[in-house]
């Protein structure tokens, strides 16, 4: 935390589950030093096995 400035906005998707795995989508509006306020976008993938997850998978783009 120590680069993040503010943070203006955070939501997370609903997950979507198919069998042993789950997605959740992430939009984050953040000031960083010292690249100044960006939006990020991002998709978070789990596996699970015996219920704990075992493997977790993240995605994301910044806009230019």
């Amino acid at each position: 935390m120590g680069r993040i400035e503010e943070v203006h906005s955070l939501s997370t998707t609903a997950p979507l589950v198919t069998g042993n795995h789950f997605a959740v989508g992430r939009v984050k509006d953040i000031t960083v030093k010292p690249h100044g306020r960006i939006q990020i976008s991002q998709i978070m993938l789990y596996e699970v096995k015996d219920g704990k997850i075992i493997s977790e998978q993240f995605f994301y783009t910044v806009p230019a």
